[in-house]
């Protein structure tokens, strides 16, 4: 290989962190947007004909999320490809597992979307359903919608507990950040498996000091990723030296 492809390799392989960082600050603004604030305006508690109420005066904003949430989970799928390349030298059992559960999540996520995207065509034929039956019918939705979340919710931790691994070891961001990703990966399967045996852990301020980790790691990580330097990140060549 000549220097000038060598060079080339090089730069390539350099600008993947940061692409990385880009698709991963894209897919955690993506995931605010889609499960955090349109469900805060538009699901009202478990009545019903309130959440009904809500859905239909911010009809917009609900199809919106829904289709937000399409592109976050295209996103979700590219980001570990783009880690693959980055971290599989340091670890190439590690690298497919992180790619893999994240490969599983994928179809329960967009078999979840579909339940929303249900709702919206529920909506569109509300004139001739009885608006309790309709209200009925959109919860069943929304369960089912919650439920295939929290299915896919555990993939989303596990993903995260690999990369975490790779990412120190590759000394890809500091170690403090790789032990918040490990943290909030483990965050992820404590929220699914916990609320089964207590059901007062939604919500709660348990549940929140849980969750932190998992928020502060990922923002943080795609932020370092994407305006650091990275020139301790141990490249293939540095790795194997």
């Amino acid at each position: 290989m000549t220097d000038t492809n060598t060079e080339t390799l090089m730069t390539f392989r350099i600008s993947d962190p940061r692409l990385a960082g880009l698709v991963y600050l894209l897919l955690v603004l993506t995931g605010i947007f889609n499960l955090i604030y349109v469900p805060s305006l538009t699901v009202a508690g478990r009545d019903p004909l309130e959440t009904l109420e809500a859905i239909r005066s911010q009809h917009v904003l609900f199809a919106a999320g829904a289709c937000v949430g399409l592109l976050s989970y295209v996103l979700y799928l590219c980001l570990p490809v783009i880690l693959y390349r980055v971290l599989q030298p340091h670890g190439s059992t590690l690298a497919r597992l992180m790619v893999l559960f994240t490969a599983v999540s994928i179809p329960i996520s967009f078999i979840a979307i579909a339940e929303k995207f249900a709702i919206l065509d529920s909506l569109q034929a509300s004139a001739t359903l009885d608006a309790e039956l309709l209200a009925s019918s959109v919860m069943e939705h929304l369960e089912r919608y919650r439920s295939l979340i929290g299915l896919s919710s555990i993939f989303w931790g596990l993903w995260l507990i690999p990369l975490a691994i790779l990412a120190g070891r590759a000394r890809l961001v500091p170690w403090p950040l790789a032990v918040l990703l490990g943290l909030g990966g483990l965050a992820f399967l404590i929220e699914f498996v916990v609320p089964l045996f207590w059901s007062g852990f939604s919500g709660s301020l348990v549940q929140t000091i849980v969750g932190t980790p998992s928020s502060l790691g990922e923002l943080g990580t795609c932020l370092w990723l994407l305006l650091a330097p990275h020139s301790r990140f141990r490249t293939k060549q540095s790795a194997a030296a």
